[in-house]
């Protein structure tokens, strides 16, 4: 069986050695390593080459994100799962716009963190039938890959909301109700996994699914779609 390497990144050997015995229970999972947030901590988990790096992020300024953003630069294929100390909605779109795969609290219990582990990996690489290490993940969620899981709709308001269009201007904009476009966010952030539309934004421009650049796309998604 390949099992999955997970470094485990953060100050407090505590924290540390509270994640690894979270992932022990886990056959498809193995700790191969783990640094506090030091000067040559990327370093280090870049020789490993892990596959998922847990990243605590914690008090004053939101240590962790320069260790996130330095990871996604040099470990372009890792998950970065950032846990934080103090979670709220200011430092997760920070930690995503760093560079993490997920968002979550420090305080989660050990299936979930196990549960996070697997959705993170699942957000990174292609699905492949019978992956040990993707049995406990979702299909969906944080990072499906390939083909954007929406509708056409869908990602035409994506894009207007990457532009940063209130729903009211995107539905004036579209020629559709703000109920509609109230429906087809809902929808959106139930198909990608994600709590809100920074989420769902910044995962979809990663993905290349949507282009904040480009010019408003026309009007031509279904117009049964529209009626929603």
């Amino acid at each position: 069986m390949n099992r999955v390497g997970v470094v485990v990144v953060d100050d407090e050997a505590i924290f540390r050695g509270g994640v690894r015995g979270a992932l022990e229970p886990d056959d498809a999972l193995l700790v191969i390593g783990e640094t506090a947030g030091e000067a040559g901590a990327v370093d280090k988990i870049a020789q490993v080459q892990a596959d998922v790096v847990v990243v605590g992020v914690n008090p004053p300024a939101m240590q962790g994100v320069e260790t996130l953003r330095e990871l996604r630069r040099r470990l372009p294929r890792a998950a970065l799962l950032a846990l934080a100390a103090y979670p709220d909605a200011a430092g997760r779109n920070e930690a995503l716009a760093a560079g993490a795969t997920i968002y979550d609290a420090k305080s989660i219990d050990a299936d979930d963190l196990r549960r996070l582990v697997h959705e993170a990996l699942a957000a990174v690489r292609p699905y492949t039938p019978g992956d040990p290490a993707r049995a406990n993940g979702r299909n969906g969620g944080p990072g499906w890959r390939g083909a954007a899981p929406l509708s056409r709709r869908e990602t035409q308001i994506l894009h207007l909301v990457a532009r940063g269009q209130s729903n009211k201007e995107i539905a004036a904009g579209l020629g559709i109700s703000d109920q509609t476009v109230k429906n087809n966010i809902t929808s959106l952030l139930r198909k990608l996994g994600v709590q809100d539309r920074t989420q769902a934004v910044i995962y979809a421009l990663r993905q290349g699914w949507i282009d904040a650049a480009e010019d408003e796309p026309a009007r031509d998604a279904d117009e049964a779609e529209s009626r929603r």
